[in-house]
């Protein structure tokens, strides 16, 4: 499909829409052709006069609809549009049969997007073109506070970005090569295979779920995160596991934990049917904190030390003059 260039000089806002309307009024079914609404393209980039046109294009049959492919994909074709436009031609797209020429064709950096129309179970056909594709896409950015991921192929993504105050279900889905979930308020990740190497960061106070999830980064940094479950999870490979002050945590049927715990920042954290056999040391707050944490737990035999007696020692030490 040709890039249509727009002349802005010809018409104005008012004028274009007085253009639209008596050129539709003339007609006698009151029906734009595809003719007249390519036409169009070339005088504005306006979301009214696109709206007009799409208004009027939903009230024909799928049939007739599909004589709109060259008007669609040209929507896109290296021209600006809102999110709604944007979630409007992409519906169009597909009634046209032209969804994987569509989103080839657009040029924007938010190559592929979404509204939030009730999470992405609802409305499928935005990720479905995405799984088809037998090449990478470079980079997605979903719309929407809620987009719902579940058990989804994405591994043909090299990059993946959500909103700001997301709340993501990624549960059991193929990650993106890159996923930036630093905006979002929560995300869950469970039953995910997560990769090693890969490096997560996370919004300040959010909540985020691993449950049964695999292959572990190796460096997990959870220090933003208020609320973390880590149940069912193999921690064995992870060497630095760092939390929040004042967070919860949840270790719940974990049967490989970290050989070194630090949970002296938590405020709350749950063992529940834990296998403590390979922990070699737990670092708390002080002995309080163990108590409190450790309520359930008998089979640790492992180090334990206490925080805060640590740095009174250290405190003594340096008092008394001797070398630390």
């Amino acid at each position: 499909m040709g890039f249509v260039a727009i002349n802005n000089e010809e018409m104005n806002i008012p004028q274009v829409t007085t253009w639209i309307m008596t050129t539709r009024d003339a007609t006698e079914d009151k029906i734009i052709s595809p003719e007249f609404a390519m036409e169009v393209l070339s005088k504005t980039n306006h979301f009214g006069h696109i709206k007009m046109i799409l208004k009027n294009i939903s009230n024909l049959p799928d049939d007739e609809k599909k004589k709109y492919k060259e008007f669609v994909v040209s929507c896109v074709n290296a021209r600006e549009m809102s999110d709604e436009a944007f979630a409007s031609l992409r519906k169009l797209a597909c009634v046209c049969e032209c969804e994987e020429e569509f989103d080839l064709t657009n040029e924007n950096p938010k190559l592929f997007r979404k509204t939030d129309c009730g999470g992405i179970t609802s409305d499928h056909d935005y990720i479905n073109v995405i799984e088809r594709r037998e090449d990478q896409v470079s980079r997605v950015y979903l719309v929407g506070r809620t987009p719902d991921l579940w058990a989804r192929y994405l591994g043909n993504i090299k990059e993946m970005v959500f909103e700001e105050n997301a709340e993501i279900i990624l549960w059991n889905a193929t990650l993106p090569e890159e996923i930036d979930v630093s905006r979002c308020d929560t995300i869950n990740l469970g039953s995910c295979i997560i990769g090693a190497n890969r490096k997560l960061k996370f919004k300040e106070g959010a909540h985020v779920s691993f449950e049964e999830a695999s292959d572990m980064p190796k460096y997990l940094d959870l220090s933003n995160c208020s609320w973390v479950d880590l149940s069912k999870c193999n921690l064995s490979r992870v060497e630095e596991l760092k939390f929040r002050e004042g967070s919860t945590v949840l270790f719940c049927d974990t049967i490989e934990l970290p050989r070194e715990l630090d949970v002296s920042p938590c405020s709350s954290v749950i063992f529940q049917r834990c296998d403590f056999d390979d922990v070699k040391k737990i670092t708390f707050k002080n002995k309080e904190q163990r108590e409190k944490f450790m309520e359930n737990v008998s089979d640790f035999y492992g180090e334990i030390v206490y925080l805060e007696e640590d740095v009174r020692a250290n405190a003594m030490l340096v008092d008394s003059g001797m070398d630390m």
